[in-house]
C-alpha cells in the first residue's frame, strides 16, 4: 500500500511497501511507464536509500535491476554485493513522460535524497561558455563552465564541448586578428612581436604596435559579435571593402574579403544556440502522457520550472497563456544556486538532441504564433496527432450477433493499464 512521503522524498508520486524477498507479483504495483525509481531499506519513517534508477518502463527496469543484483550476489569470482531482493523494503517512483523530464526529475530527486554526493551520480556536466572581462589589464577570451562566476564578465554560449568553445575563440582570433598568446599579451607594451603579427594576422598589442586601449576597442567589437551582433561588423567590412576597391587598393580589399569569409565559420550548427549567458532562456516542448498532450518547461538560467500541459490540437488561448507565464518568469530574472550549471548542462544536452529525445526548443522570447507553427510542423517528432474525425452515423441498421455468439479472444489489461515490451 502507498505511504505518505517523507521529507526529502516528497518529490515522488508514491511509495509502495514490499516484503523481502521482492517478487515479480509485488512489482505489479509499479507502473509500466517512464520515470524514476528509488529502492530503500528499513521501516517507513526510518529508511535509507539504496539505489535510484531511470527507466522507460519503471516496472520492467526495477525487475531487471533486482535480478542483476541477485546474479551479482551469487557470482563466486567477485566480491559479493547485497541481493537487493532481500533488503528492499519500499519502492518509490516518479512518473515522467519524456527523456528530458526523466533526467530533470532524476537530478532534482537525487539532490534531495543524497545532497552531499548527488553530483557524482549525474552523467553530464555543465555546458561550456566563452567569456571575457574587458576591464582586465590584459583582457582575453577564455572558456569556462561558470558563466556567472564573475559579475563583470561577458559570457556567451552554450557549447557542448570544450573543443567547440576553443574553436569559437580561435574563430574570433582569426576574424579580428587578436593576440593568440596570453603570456605574450601580458608583456604589453614591451613584449616581442609574434609570428602572427609578422604575417599580418595580429594587431600586435604586445610590442606596442597598437595601444591597449585601442586593442580593448577591438575586443569590444569582437565581444559584441560573439553575443550575436553579426550584421554590424559585416556591414562595416562590406563598406570598407567597397571603398578600398574604388580607391584601387585591391590588396586591402582582398584582405577584407578574407575576413568576411572567416565570419562564415560562426554560422555552423554547433553555434546555433550561442547567445549571452544572461539570455539562457528557453521554452521546451516535450511529449506528454498521450498522443494529444504536450508538456511545457520554462528555463531561466539554471532554473527549470514545469509549465503544465498543453492539449493537441492546440487552443491558441491556452498557448498564449503559457507564453505569458513564461514571459512573467523571464521578467523575474535568474536566481543563482550551486546546482544551476548541472541543470544548464541538461538543457544544453536537450537542445542538441535529435528526434523525440530533444523535443522542440524555443529560445526566448518567442511569440505564440511562432510556437504554434513550429509545433504543428514537428508534431510527428513530438508523438502527437490530430483527433480522428467522428464517423457519421450509418443510415441503415445491420444485424449484430448476440454477445454469446461472438468469439471474443481479447484480454483485460493488468493493474497498470499497459503492457510491457
Amino acid at each position: 500500500m502507498p505511504n505518505t512521503p517523507l521529507h526529502g522524498y516528497d518529490g515522488f508520486d508514491a511509495r509502495w511497501a514490499v516484503s523481502p524477498p521482492v517478487t515479480d507479483e509485488q512489482l505489479r504495483e509499479i507502473p509500466a511507464r517512464r520515470g524514476v525509481v528509488l529502492l530503500t531499506r528499513g521501516e517507513a519513517g526510518d529508511e535509507a536509500p539504496i539505489v535510484m534508477i531511470t527507466a522507460a518502463s519503471m516496472r520492467s527496469r526495477t525487475r531487471t535491476r533486482l535480478a542483476e543484483s541477485a546474479q551479482e550476489a551469487d557470482a563466486p569470482t567477485r566480491k559479493r554485493d547485497a541481493d537487493l531482493r532481500e533488503i528492499t523494503g519500499a519502492i518509490w517512483y516518479k512518473r515522467c513522460e519524456s527523456h528530458f523530464e526523466t533526467d530533470w526529475q532524476y537530478l532534482e530527486l537525487s539532490r534531495a535524497v543524497w545532497p552531499g554526493r548527488y553530483a557524482k551520480m549525474i552523467s553530464w556536466k555543465g555546458p561550456w561558455f566563452v567569456g571575457i572581462v574587458l576591464s582586465d589589464r590584459h583582457p582575453y577570451f577564455y572558456r569556462t563552465r561558470e558563466p556567472f562566476a564573475k559579475a563583470e564578465a561577458r559570457c556567451v554560449g552554450p557549447f557542448r564541448t570544450a573543443r567547440e568553445a576553443e574553436a569559437f575563440i580561435e574563430g574570433l582570433q582569426d576574424a579580428f586578428d587578436l593576440c593568440r598568446s596570453i603570456s605574450c599579451l601580458r608583456q604589453a607594451p614591451g613584449g616581442p612581436r609574434c609570428a602572427y603579427a609578422q604575417m599580418g594576422r595580429c594587431v600586435s598589442p604586445a610590442d606596442g604596435t597598437i595601444s591597449m586601449e585601442d586593442y580593448r576597442e577591438i575586443l569590444t567589437l569582437a565581444a559584441d559579435f560573439a553575443a550575436g551582433d553579426h550584421e554590424t561588423l559585416r556591414a562595416k567590412l562590406a563598406t570598407e571593402m567597397a571603398e578600398a576597391a574604388r580607391a584601387l587598393q585591391f590588396e586591402q580589399a582582398g584582405a577584407i574579403k578574407t575576413r568576411l569569409e572567416r565570419l562564415k565559420a560562426f554560422e555552423q550548427e554547433a553555434y546555433r544556440f550561442v547567445r549571452p549567458a544572461e539570455q539562457f532562456r528557453y521554452l521546451l516542448v516535450q511529449p506528454g502522457a498521450g498522443v494529444h498532450e504536450l508538456r511545457l518547461f520554462f528555463v531561466q538560467g539554471g532554473q527549470v520550472t514545469a509549465g503544465g500541459t498543453l492539449a493537441y490540437p492546440m487552443e491558441f488561448e491556452a498557448l498564449d497563456a503559457a507564453c505569458k507565464a513564461m514571459e512573467s518568469q523571464a521578467e523575474g530574472g535568474c536566481k543563482h544556486d550551486s546546482h544551476e550549471y548541472l541543470r544548464m548542462g541538461l538543457v544544453t544536452r536537450t537542445l542538441f538532441a535529435s528526434g523525440a529525445s530533444g523535443g522542440v526548443a524555443f529560445p526566448w522570447p518567442a511569440t505564440a504564433e511562432e510556437i504554434e507553427e513550429a509545433i504543428t510542423d514537428q508534431h510527428e517528432l513530438l508523438g502527437v496527432r490530430e483527433r480522428p474525425t467522428p464517423t457519421p452515423k450509418a443510415t441503415e441498421t445491420t444485424d449484430t450477433p448476440d454477445a454469446a455468439e461472438t468469439d471474443d479472444t481479447s484480454e483485460t489489461p493488468g493493474p497498470s493499464g499497459s503492457s510491457e515490451k
